[in-house]
Formats: structure tokens, C-alpha cells, sequence
């Protein structure tokens, strides 16, 4: 099986072409997975291709590969799932950023509610966000996505919601897992058709009623998840789940 290596936006290529790896790219394959010429490694080039190439040389400050052969995967969801996530406690978030982007989602916007932790200062929220790129990064090449789902700096709830107004359109879907909702759930919408969905997932402690009717107020649709209460790392999970077998590229 070959390795995967996200390089980024190069240009485009055909079979026969030569490219080299310089930085990060090159110390990962020629120090972190200690490849040898000849080898074979997939370049990913997040614009939907992948080039299947070969080591042709390993030198001190990059590595040289020779194209074999462009694929086209699909491996992207048509529906772009955005994941609002308060902020957890401990390491939860690394979590939730890996196995959200497993799940396809296409990008994350962590915030700090009332019942959430306090908001980092900006050089603790500049090393969060770095160290949770980094976990995106391994797991979008781990699951073989042609995509690296981006963080946004992490927000207050009321900067999310005046943010989150603005987009008013019937293909987006908004909507809040709420454990007092106890009627609609996303079977009620499965009929509609959605191509964008705003998912909003709550701290430890949950929404408070306040923020809930302030999120209704920004568009999103309060759900019922069952009668179970799910943990703020596993509520999302199981939405994300449910949206891509309803509207995405599951089952």
C-alpha cells in the first residue's frame, strides 16, 4: 500500500512529470516513514487529484519523485458539513477533530459558551488550532481524503450566531442537537434536500435556554437525538453519521 502525502496546491501534472518535496513533505518521507527509492507514494494535491509516484531520489533537504499516474478520486461527501463545536475539557477536541474529519466534515468552527471553558488567549488559541491542523492533516491522509478540513479561531457563541445569521439559504441546513427537544429529530427532514449543514454541538453542560432561543433565532432547528444523553464528543458523531447517510456518502 503506498503512503499519502498532502503537498499542497501544485500544479497540475501528467504521468512522466517529476516534482520535488522540499520542508515537512520531504523529512515525512524520508524520516518519518524512512522510504527508499523506488518506493511508491501517493501526492495528494487537495484540488480533487492524486498523483501516484515514485521515489527516484532521496537527498539531504528533499525528495524527488517521478509521476506514474493521475487519479481522480470521490472521496468528498456532496454535502459540506460544517461542525460548531464548544469547546471541551481536557483533550476532548483532538478527539473530535480526528474522527469528525473521518466522517468528512469540511470544516470546524470551535466556540465558548456560557457552560463551556473559558476562552484561550490568542497564543494558547494559536497552538490549539495548530496542534488540531496537525491531527486534520493525519487523519485526512489516513482515511484517504483529497481534502484537509480547516479550523476557524475559536469564537464566542454570540460572534458565532451574528456570524451564522447572515447565511439564510433553503439548501443550508442549521440545526442543534437540544435534549428538551422531544418531537423533531432528522428523520422529519430527510425528505428536504440539503447541500450545506451548519451542525451545533454544545459543551459538557449543554446549551442553556437562553442560547438555544438565540440559536433559533440564527436559523438553526432544535432536534431530538433519542432519549439518551450523549457526550459532547459523541453527540456529533452520531449526527455527522446520520447527515452523511441522509444527504452525504454513507450507506
Amino acid at each position: 500500500m503506498s503512503c499519502r502525502v498532502f503537498a499542497g496546491n501544485i500544479k497540475k501534472m501528467k504521468a512522466g512529470a517529476e516534482v520535488r518535496l522540499t520542508g515537512e513533505e520531504s523529512k515525512y518521507v524520508a524520516r518519518v516513514l524512512r522510504l527508499k527509492e523506488e518506493d511508491r507514494v501517493i501526492l495528494s494535491s487537495l484540488d480533487s487529484l492524486e498523483y501516484h509516484c515514485i521515489i527516484k531520489a532521496i537527498e539531504k533537504k528533499s525528495v524527488l519523485l517521478t509521476v506514474d499516474s493521475v487519479d481522480e478520486p470521490n472521496r468528498e461527501s456532496p454535502l459540506e458539513i460544517i461542525l460548531c463545536q464548544a469547546l471541551p475539557k481536557s483533550k476532548k477536541m483532538d478527539l473530535i477533530v480526528q474522527k469528525a474529519t473521518e466522517l468528512g466534515v469540511k470544516g470546524f468552527i470551535p466556540f465558548v459558551s456560557s457552560r463551556a471553558i473559558s476562552r484561550p488567549d490568542s497564543r494558547e488559541g494559536r497552538e490549539k488550532i495548530k496542534r488540531w491542523e496537525k491531527l486534520a492533516l493525519e487523519a485526512a491522509r489516513q482515511c484517504g481524503r483529497t481534502f484537509i478540513p480547516p479550523i476557524d479561531e475559536v469564537i464566542s457563541i454570540d460572534e458565532l450566531f451574528i456570524k451564522l445569521s447572515q447565511i439564510d439559504d433553503k439548501d443550508v441546513l442549521k440545526i442543534i442537537p437540544w435534549e428538551s427537544e422531544d418531537k423533531q429529530g432528522l428523520k422529519e427532514l430527510s425528505e428536504k434536500s440539503f447541500k450545506k449543514a451548519f451542525l451545533l454541538i454544545g459543551p459538557e453542560g449543554g446549551f442553556s435556554p437562553e442560547e438555544v432561543e438565540k440559536a433559533k433565532n440564527a436559523g438553526f432547528i432544535p432536534l431530538t437525538l433519542g432519549n439518551r444523553l450523549l457526550r459532547t464528543e459523541t453527540a456529533g458523531f452520531a449526527v455527522i453519521s446520520m447527515m452523511q447517510y441522509i444527504w452525504g456518502d454513507m450507506g
